[in-house]
């Protein structure tokens, strides 16, 4: 599924994290080795784009850290939650 058909902005956060869940053992390693600065330039190129028809960057800027801080806890905890369950902090 690429994301840019998903039709629902809640549906893209399940599907952005089973696409991170994917990778863990390299996000794991980031996170260890105090690397995450390189997923968080990422997330700001990704979501920069998505969130391209928002004009308030303040809005844009609280969107991302957002989710990037919540998609770090998610890791940091060992994943324990479903996709669906983080995503439904979010609605």
């Amino acid at each position: 599924m690429n994301y840019l058909n998903v039709p629902s902005p809640q549906e893209y956060i399940v599907f952005l994290l089973k696409h991170l869940y994917e990778y863990r053992d390299i996000i794991d390693l980031l996170i260890r080795d105090n690397k995450m600065n390189l997923l968080e330039e990422e997330f700001d190129r990704r979501f920069n784009a998505i969130l391209s028809s928002i004009t308030d960057p303040w809005h844009i800027a609280f969107t991302i850290g957002g989710f990037y801080k919540l998609f770090c806890y998610w890791a940091k905890t060992g994943y324990e939650k479903t996709p669906e369950e983080i995503a439904a902090y979010i609605k």
